[in-house]
């Protein structure tokens, strides 16, 4: 397990890229376990079960795209899903390893996916697709996207799923040959020069956050309703 402590280690992973991989990162504030809103553990068999009801409304309220793309948006609305957020830009990464300054007195961490492969349409079916998987894999939510989501473009964000929901993402069977799974921790006493100089770069919250509400190519939807509803009816989040 290595350590960023300052931007050329951070970039010293990409030099180690080979060139047929994609990368994907992911901060976070503090070393919490890596796993999506439904593999947590407080989250119940029922809640779990309900996945496919969910689909099925989102899919009423977004009839364009696919399921990754429906699930992306229900995400950032706030509704349980088996994905988990990534970025192909290592500077956003470490965005959201320090963004939250109440743990400024805990330990940030980094991780980084490698995968030769990505979800292509023939297989971007949430519903049925993770289950006929047999490791985790990612979708360019930022490359194949249907909609215009500005977050996921800005972020150059990247989504996982896995077909394992009683595990955390790093506990499941990868392929050896196509991936690789990295933890790199992001000291707490950095932290605040890391965030001064990646505010100087321009990764900010302004930059990174552009107002998304037009969804649906403008159609007269409340998408933030609608999500609350489906999360509100189907899962308990209290």
């Amino acid at each position: 397990m290595g350590e960023i402590k300052k931007l050329s280690e951070l970039f010293h992973i990409l030099e180690d890229r080979a060139p047929e991989f994609i990368m994907h990162f992911r901060g976070q504030v503090r070393d919490w376990p890596l796993r999506p809103w439904l593999a947590r553990k407080g989250v119940a068999e029922q809640e779990r079960a309900k996945e496919p009801e969910c689909f099925k409304r989102l899919k009423k309220i977004l009839p364009k795209g696919n399921d990754w793309e429906r699930a992306t948006i229900a995400q950032h609305y706030g509704v349980p899903t088996r994905l988990l957020d990534w970025s192909e830009n290592p500077l956003v990464g470490l965005y959201f390893a320090l963004v939250d300054k109440n743990y400024d007195n805990e330990d940030g961490v980094i991780w980084v996916f490698k995968d030769k492969t990505a979800v292509v349409d023939e297989v971007a079916s949430l519903r049925d697709g993770p289950r006929k998987l047999e490791y985790p894999r990612p979708y360019r939510a930022w490359k194949n996207l249907q909609f215009t989501i500005p977050r996921t473009i800005a972020q150059r964000g990247s989504l996982t799923s896995q077909p394992d929901l009683s595990k955390a993402f790093n506990e499941q069977k990868f392929d050896q040959t196509t991936q690789s799974l990295e933890k790199f921790i992001v000291p707490k006493g950095t932290k605040g020069q890391l965030r001064s100089q990646l505010d100087i770069l321009g990764i900010t919250e302004e930059r990174l956050f552009p107002d998304f509400l037009d969804i649906g190519n403008g159609q007269p939807i409340d998408l933030v309703g609608e999500c609350m509803r489906i999360r509100c009816e189907l899962f308990n989040t209290g």
